[in-house]
């Protein structure tokens, strides 16, 4: 004869339930909920961020291929802008011996995404690189979000190029 402890404890394992109750699986929602509003708007962060660093990075090269492009074939090259009124969101490109009639179109760079903007700070629709390596007269842009946030980049009359950080100063 069997032991009637044994045979209750058979029982009460196999009628044990597998899974989860409604309740187990409404809390995991609710922590899955929680996680998710901490998260998404520090996502949305990185990404504009991002945004703003990789379109900084192609303005940066832009102004490094003109510049060099301008040394290497000893003649003017330039940045010429797409836009109106010293807007360059909606692209830019550069250009060997811009406004003469053999013009070349070295590379076009597309309007920015992200609703960010570039503008000149003053009056350029184009930045010129000499021979030299040095440009005609020094212009500064500015790159922002819609967080205010954005980059300062200072062409020097010696064809230098300097970046600063602009945390709320844009306009």
């Amino acid at each position: 004869m069997r032991p009637v402890f044994s045979r209750l404890h058979y029982r009460s394992l196999r009628c044990r339930q597998q899974g989860l109750t409604l309740i187990e699986i409404m809390i995991a929602i609710v922590i899955l909920g929680i996680l998710s509003s901490i998260g998404v708007p520090s996502f949305v962060e990185m990404i504009k961020d991002n945004r703003l660093s990789a379109q900084a990075s192609d303005l940066t090269g832009s102004m490094r291929l003109a510049r060099s492009e301008a040394i290497k074939r000893n003649e003017r090259v330039g940045m010429v802008s797409d836009g109106v009124d010293g807007s360059w969101s909606e692209g830019w490109d550069i250009v060997a011996r811009p406004g003469e009639a053999d013009e070349e179109v070295i590379r076009t760079l597309d309007a920015l995404e992200g609703g960010n903007t570039l503008n000149c700070v003053g009056d350029c629709t184009r930045i010129l690189f000499t021979g030299a390596g040095t440009v005609v007269a020094s212009q500064d842009l500015r790159l922002c979000d819609d967080r205010n946030e954005g980059r300062l980049f200072s062409v020097r009359l010696t064809g230098s190029l300097k970046t600063e950080r602009e945390e709320h100063g844009c306009q």
